[in-house]
């Protein structure tokens, strides 16, 4: 455990306190990494006992040996996108790289697509990697292929900056990760087998096992490491601590009491330290007088709190609603203060150890330990959250106007925080559809549901709320629960028709029809019913993709239905609206099925001509075997 005397990347060489044992199992796992052997270590502890502050260490060793270490820290509660750890572990790794490198890191011939994948997750490098007609590959239609893909490139990309250099990756907080964030780094741990990677976690195991799903994802991750169980420092480990603390040899008496009354929990021992020093009854608690033990870890951050100024408490309550991290230039907004006020008053709270700063960099700061924010963030009135999180929607709006896309999650859960229902449910909608283009279908999926809970109030037709049951009951169909699917696309279709939008109503058939011959088992009446009824209400969209996806179907419904010349009729109509598309992989696989149909009808060299015809487009595909037809 490292004590906090010192703001965090300031600490003295020697104030480092403890956890020998799991520092020699790091130690050996970065040895192994630099030869080449890769390894998965999970810390696991309560609250304070200091797994942050053993990474935190263990990095700066690790830097030392010349080893690239690259942080990414899971955001508590909601406001942050999907994947947000290795959003950040990417651009630690590609931010100090030059356009050489970095183009060697995402731009290698034998993995193309890898820049445009990774672009997925850091909007900056789209530009430079838009797919170019020579590395167009076919994108999955299947979610799960197209997330797989995705996880691919992003295990490619840390395995060629690993060729340059050892690395070390350091997810912190798991038990507050989105699901996508774990799948993606068990899928990494169990792809980096003979790399020069390390792979650090850290999670609350209280936490986890309140959390059936977070059991169930970590035991997981666990088959794929080693888990480092942490508990408390030794009665001799506090002492150590008190002295590097206060800066005096620490008496018996006083480290015993300190032993008992808090297990050694290093934030609670820093806590009451803290507390001695500031009140002079350092000496005095060691001469036999007594001292209070706070009930909890909170109470003692609160009283620490309460040595500080008013104004920095009144600074550090808005950040934290902000959140664990926050950046001086949102919270200069969000209080009405000068920056100038603003360090000065986070000066006082960094020494206090309540913040510190951010591995960001540039003018970011970070509570001590999640614990901090959260008695802060509990001790506000309910009436001054709301306030708070309103202005701070607007305050993200107005500092981040220029790049909103980031900040969607935070945006949608800010303002629902503040009651502001119009404001919630556009940016939930926002980052529904920036958490499917990133293939974070769980990451939809909660802020789907997240956005029919927002009060109906401002939507009086209630468009908003159908479109969202229909983007809902898309993915759920799809996925996990199909029959629920089908009641949010139905709910979506009766609303539609209610309101006279045509428009909606065709997607809503258009999308139940695709159920019935898409889902796992063909309902030829039914998907046929709501095809026909999609098709008069979507044809004056032409250029549709909907539209091709809508004949496609007709076009499988009615080879189904033994329709051999409607099925013709329809797959040529989608072969026709793919092809003014420019979708080279719908169109062949509209084809596939097409030559069938025509090979049914006993037209043989039509046929072939169209095999011929798949077969030189889906060889200019950047991965030809990716392809096939639908049959």
């Amino acid at each position: 455990m490292t004590s906090s005397s010192a703001p965090e990347g300031n600490r003295a060489p020697d104030s480092f306190v403890g956890r020998k044992r799991e520092l020699a199992e790091l130690r050996a796992g970065l040895r192994d990494a630099i030869a080449g052997h890769s390894h998965l270590f999970l810390l696991n502890g309560e609250p304070g006992i200091g797994k942050t502050s053993l990474t935190d260490e263990f990095g700066r060793e690790a830097l030392v040996q010349g080893v690239h270490v690259a942080w990414g820290r899971c955001w508590e509660g909601d406001g942050a996108p999907a994947y947000w750890p290795w959003i950040q572990v990417l651009r630690a790794c590609l931010g100090d790289s030059d356009a050489e490198h970095r183009a060697a890191i995402l731009n290698s011939e034998a993995s193309p697509q890898v820049g445009q994948d990774v672009a997925q997750l850091l909007p900056e490098l789209r530009a430079a990697h838009a797919p170019t007609p020579r590395h167009l590959r076919p994108q999955p239609t299947d979610p799960e292929q197209a997330r797989f893909q995705l996880f691919e490139s992003v295990a490619t990309v840390l395995k060629n900056v690993a060729r340059v250099g050892s690395l070390v990756i350091v997810i912190d907080d798991l038990h507050d990760a989105d699901r996508p964030t774990l799948l993606l780094l068990k899928f990494i741990a169990g792809h980096i087998k003979n790399t020069h990677i390390l792979l650090v976690g850290t999670y609350r195991d209280t936490e986890v096992r309140q959390s059936l799903e977070l059991t169930r994802l970590i035991g997981d991750l666990s088959r794929e490491g080693h888990s480092l169980p942490m508990v408390g420092l030794s009665e001799l480990e506090v002492g150590e601590f008190v002295a590097n603390s206060s800066g005096r040899k620490a008496d018996g008496r006083l480290v015993a009491d300190l032993y008992q009354a808090t297990d050694g929990n290093p934030l609670f021992v820093d806590g009451v330290v803290r507390l001695l020093v500031a009140e002079g009854r350092l000496d005095r608690a060691a001469a036999g007088d007594t001292f209070k033990i706070p009930d909890g870890v909170q109470e003692s951050i609160r009283r620490r709190l309460l040595k500080l100024p008013e104004e920095t408490n009144r600074m550090l309550s808005i950040a934290s609603v902000i959140g664990n991290e926050f950046e001086t230039q949102l919270l200069t907004q969000a209080s009405g203060s000068a920056s100038e006020e603003i360090v000065e008053r986070l000066e006082g709270a960094l020494r206090a150890g309540i913040v510190v700063d951010s591995p960001i960099g540039g003018p970011h700061y970070r509570f001590s330990h999640p614990l901090v924010r959260e008695a802060l963030y509990q001790d506000l009135p309910a009436k001054r959250r709301i306030q708070l999180h309103a202005v701070i929607g607007a305050a993200i709006e107005e500092v981040h106007k220029d790049d909103l896309k980031p900040r969607l999650a935070a945006l949608a859960h800010h303002f629902r925080a503040a009651a502001n229902a119009g404001s919630a449910i556009n940016y939930s909608i926002a980052a529904i559809d920036a958490a499917e283009a990133m293939f974070a279908h769980e990451e939809a999926l909660s802020h789907l549901r997240t956005a029919l809970a927002i009060p109906e109030c401002h939507d009086h037709d209630g468009a908003q709320r159908a479109a969202v049951s229909l983007r809902l009951g898309r993915i759920l169909a799809c996925s996990e629960d199909r029959e629920q699917g089908l009641a949010y696309l139905d709910r979506a279709l009766r609303i539609f028709e209610q309101i006279g939008d045509d428009q909606r109503t065709g997607e809503a058939h258009f999308h139940l029809g695709r159920m019935f011959v898409f889902g796992p088992q063909m309902h030829v009446k039914r998907a046929l019913s709501n095809f026909q009824r999609a098709e008069i209400l979507l044809r004056r969209d032409s250029e549709s993709y909907s539209l091709g996806m809508l004949h496609w179907g007709l076009a499988l419904v009615s080879f189904e239905a033994l329709r051999i010349n409607e099925a013709l009729t329809s797959s040529q109509k989608a072969m026709d609206t793919f092809a003014r598309l420019g979708d080279r992989e719908s169109w062949a696989s509209v084809a596939g099925n097409h030559s069938q149909y025509l090979m049914v009808k006993g037209k043989l060299a039509e046929a072939k001509d169209l095999l011929d015809q798949i077969a030189g487009v889906a060889a200019s595909f950047a991965n030809p075997n990716a392809f096939q037809t639908v049959n």
